[in-house]
């Protein structure tokens, strides 16, 4: 790395290697009952954080983004779990506990978690439908800046998502203002030479509020690249995982991170900044892991086929 010390560069460049140190761990999950103690864990810390100020004063969006990555845990729950509107009702609990945050981004994310978990799992294996939610997720994070700045130019929208994010935010009136630091953070990056532009400045503080910008301050454009393209991978053996295997776990974790996309948008934690995000990682390695078993059965069946054709 150019800057920063090795801590700073520990924390920026080990989540972009963990998934795939969990993607060769022998992990395997018994049943539903697995992630009852994480689901509670995360919805008891949330409110005790939250409500109680278990660990002080906090900054909102670092408060809220915390509980979304424990509370996203629990669509792990309710995807294997045998009863599941009982396991809906204690994500929302958790998701309605993290709108008390005040970060406006993860309410609204949230609550598009909380309605994907009641879409036929039939629609999430048609291609169509697959691609077009990773399309959209993964190109907000993408250009952000450009479709706040659309949203926010129509009083509409405006007035609606300012009205709606007023009931749990004290911080409604920056809505527009994150717009103007995204496009300071767009000029600096237009500002640089040809060679930090393609390589980036490695680990430095500056906070881009955007996860590909924030690739890009660190990583440069070609490093940003290599990183959405291993996102691209990702989501493409989730969906070989959702459709032939009908893996609903796989289904759990994609949600989780289309969510996580969503919040990467206006802010960052997942990748780029000195914040170590691990449940976006984690999520990252269970479906890696498994596509890696999905694979080897489909090899051994294989081998079985060639033999009794060849017997």
């Amino acid at each position: 790395m150019i800057h920063g010390d090795p801590k700073s560069t520990l924390l920026i460049t080990v989540p972009l290697v963990m998934p795939l140190y969990i993607s060769i761990l022998d992990i395997t999950y018994k049943d539903w009952k697995d992630f009852v103690p994480v689901t509670i864990v995360a919805v008891v810390i949330s409110f005790l954080t939250i409500e109680r100020g278990l660990f002080g004063e906090m900054n909102s969006n670092t408060l809220g983004f915390l509980a979304f990555m424990g509370v996203s845990l629990g669509i792990l729950l309710v995807q294997s779990a045998k009863y599941k509107l009982i396991a809906i009702a204690v994500v929302t609990l958790g998701f309605l506990l993290s709108m008390n945050s005040g970060s406006r981004n993860v309410a609204i994310v949230g609550l598009i978690c909380v309605a994907l978990l009641f879409v036929p799992k039939s629609v999430f294996r048609k291609r169509a439908v697959y691609i077009a939610i990773c399309v959209i997720v993964v190109g907000y994070s993408i250009f952000a800046e450009d479709i706040m700045a659309w949203a926010f130019s129509k009083p509409k929208i405006y007035d609606a998502l300012t009205q709606f994010t007023d009931q749990y935010s004290d911080k409604a009136w920056e809505m527009a203002a994150r717009v103007d630091f995204l496009k300071r953070v767009q000029r600096m990056i237009t500002s640089r030479d040809l060679f930090i532009k393609l390589f980036g400045t490695g680990a430095l503080t500056t906070h881009g509020h955007n996860m590909f910008y924030q690739c890009v301050l660190n990583f440069g454009y070609i490093g940003t690249v290599l990183i959405y393209a291993m996102f691209y991978r990702i989501f493409k053996v989730a969906f070989r995982l959702i459709k032939n295997r009908q893996d609903d776990l796989a289904l759990g974790c994609v949600i989780i991170l289309w969510g996580s996309f969503l919040l990467q948008g206006a802010d960052v934690f997942m990748i780029g900044p000195e914040t170590y995000a691990v449940v976006p990682q984690v999520v990252m390695g269970i479906l890696l892991n498994r596509y890696a078993v999905y694979r080897r059965e489909m090899i051994h069946l294989s081998r079985i086929e060639t033999q009794g054709n060849t017997a």
